[in-house]
């Protein structure tokens, strides 16, 4: 391994633009769009230029590598182009503004391209001690040159800080963004790009092994994999003696060990090599057969999951992780885990071609969804004979069962998908429809309509006056709001708890002002549906010891088994 310092930097950087110029100009890329995010230029950047930038650093690195050991400098050459060409067309198919799902690929097939990088050259030689030592090398290199960063960011940060304190120089906070860019964005992944292994250093057929690594993997991995392993085989034996079905932490538990278990016999493989070590051998040998009846035990309870709750991204995800660590424990146990350069190449593979196509995670999980929902919604009679959603649907009562779950259904799609994936149930636009309105779409109304309630007031945002005195701060509050979504700018932080309103100020840490909507909540839901749009600006307007808070509109529900509420929509103004 070696360690380029800072002495001939001028030479490393050439070594770095003859060897990676496509990696390098990924990078920079990479770091415009950081800069331009810290200081908020007025230039929309459109989001598929983040995944064609960062998924693209490691592409290109990848094809790097590959292209290395091509003959033909001109097909090299041309495959390194070919590669950088298909993957900005890709990232020209995202749409504008990404969808939940689009991220869900582009951060799947990212990592793929990541994970690429430890085997790309060596798919044409069966060589697992070169690999070993390189997926070594440049795993230590990395963690060093980032080391090198934070140190160096460190250092320059607190310069300009003994400035500001010491000198009372103004420094601008976005200084600092742009220090953290060229440390961690520019100078670390330059330092590993000229660190990286090349020509025959990459094929260091010398086994070499780091009694740290031992320390990890033999005394600190192999007793927690024991530990884990004892807990689910007593589960295993309990539930089995119950004849019960397991419960879904299963999933995460045993994925946890099967993944934790690969890595451990990837760690030990020169110790599994020189035979030293009779625990070493026996975990490479028999450790993917032990594993086994686990995984049964995670594919039962996914499909539990699937069969009670539906297909999503995730639990699709988790069920294609159960299917490649059934095939890799399998694969190790009759090849006696001498071939570890597999597991690495099988899991980048399958990731790959499971985030794209139409055969990928997020298009199986959308048809399946849509295709449910539009049985459910038949199944009601809300569709007209061309499979749309009835002009008019009288309210009909359906029971809970089937409410929660079209309801389920339609917020996951429009949530993970967009607007758009719910389009094929009507035959009029419904673009700038939310969640809720296409639901009340349906005709749909709980079997007891009395305990879910639904409040909807506003005012006409023309008759209030801007005038903030006496008060000296005003917040304008536009956004719609859940338990972990609270509103915050430069000076306050607002959360709402079911109908209070708690506002940090953050210039005054100690400083708090609660206001309390519930008894102007109520009456907008005593007053039924004649009174629930429009408002007089006295009904809008809450006033408190120490603020004023005059509301334009406000939306959500109420529950009368529970007595609560829960605001889902607040624009308002709050003065203190």
């Amino acid at each position: 391994m070696k360690l380029y310092f800072f002495k001939n930097w001028n030479e490393k950087l050439k070594l770095v633009l003859v060897r990676f110029p496509l990696s390098l100009l990924f990078v920079l890329g990479t770091s415009v769009l950081f800069v331009l995010k810290i200081h908020d230029y007025k230039v929309e950047i459109s989001e598929f230029m983040w995944p064609l930038f960062l998924g693209g650093v490691f592409l290109s690195i990848a094809t790097t590598l590959l292209c290395e050991e091509m003959r033909n400098k001109l097909a090299a050459i041309s495959v390194e182009i070919l590669v950088v060409i298909v993957w900005l067309v890709y990232c020209l198919t995202l749409p504008k503004h990404m969808q939940p799902v689009h991220i869900y690929q582009v951060v799947v097939v990212s990592v793929s391209f990541a994970l690429s990088i430890f085997f790309i050259a060596f798919l044409k030689k069966a060589c697992e001690i070169p690999f070993w030592n390189f997926v070594y090398n440049i795993i230590v290199l990395l963690l060093v040159t980032y080391l090198f960063a934070s140190v160096l960011m460190g250092g320059l940060g607190l310069a300009l800080l003994s400035l500001d304190k010491l000198f009372h120089v103004v420094i601008n906070e976005k200084i600092y963004g742009y220090l953290n860019v060229f440390c961690f964005v520019i100078f670390a992944p330059v330092y590993w790009l000229a660190s990286i292994p090349h020509s025959d250093e990459k094929f260091d057929s010398r086994v070499q092994f780091n009694k740290v690594l031992k320390i990890l993997g033999l005394y600190i991995l192999l007793p927690i994999l024991c530990i884990y392993l004892s807990i689910l085989y007593v589960y295993m034996f309990q539930i089995i003696a119950k004849w019960e079905l397991p419960n879904g932490w299963v999933s995460m538990l045993v994925s946890a060990l099967g993944i934790g278990g690969l890595l451990t016999i990837i760690i030990l493989y020169p110790l599994r090599i020189r035979g030293e070590n009779r625990t070493v051998v026996w975990l490479a040998k028999y450790f993917p057969l032990v594993l086994l009846p686990l995984l049964v035990l995670m594919f039962v309870a996914i499909a539990r999951r699937l069969d009670d709750y539906g297909m999503t991204i995730n639990r699709l995800y988790v069920l294609l992780l159960n299917l490649w660590l059934f095939g890799v424990s399998i694969w190790l146990f009759i090849v006696k885990s001498k071939y570890i350069k597999w597991i690495v190449v099988s899991f980048a593979l399958v990731a790959f071609l499971s985030s794209v196509g139409p055969w990928s995670i997020g298009n199986i999980s959308k048809y399946s969804l849509r295709h449910e929902l539009k049985s459910r919604l038949s199944g009601l009679h809300f569709l007209e004979n061309g499979g749309t959603v009835k002009m008019k649907i009288p309210a009909m009562y359906v029971d809970s069962t089937s409410k929660d779950r079209i309801t389920e259904i339609t917020n996951y799609l429009f949530d993970t998908y967009g607007v758009e994936s719910l389009q094929y149930l009507f035959a009029y636009p419904v673009s700038k429809m939310s969640s809720r309105e296409i639901v009340n779409r349906f005709g749909i109304q709980e079997t007891n309509s009395k305990v879910i309630q639904q409040f909807d007031a506003w005012q006409p945002e023309n008759t209030w006056s801007s005038k903030v005195a006496p008060y000296s701060n005003i917040v304008a509050i536009n956004k719609s709001f859940s338990p972990d979504n609270p509103y915050e700018d430069e000076n306050v932080v607002l959360k709402i708890d079911g109908a209070v309103v708690l506002v940090q100020i953050k210039t005054q840490p100690s400083r708090y002002i609660t206001v309390s909507l519930g008894s102007r909540l109520q009456q907008f839901v005593n007053a039924g549906t004649e009174k629930r749009n429009r408002c007089t600006k006295e009904e809008m307007t809450l006033n408190g010891p120490n603020y004023r808070m005059i509301i334009i509109s406000v939306s959500g529900d109420y529950n009368r088994r529970t007595r609560s509420y829960h605001v889902g929509y607040l624009k308002a103004y709050l003065m203190y």
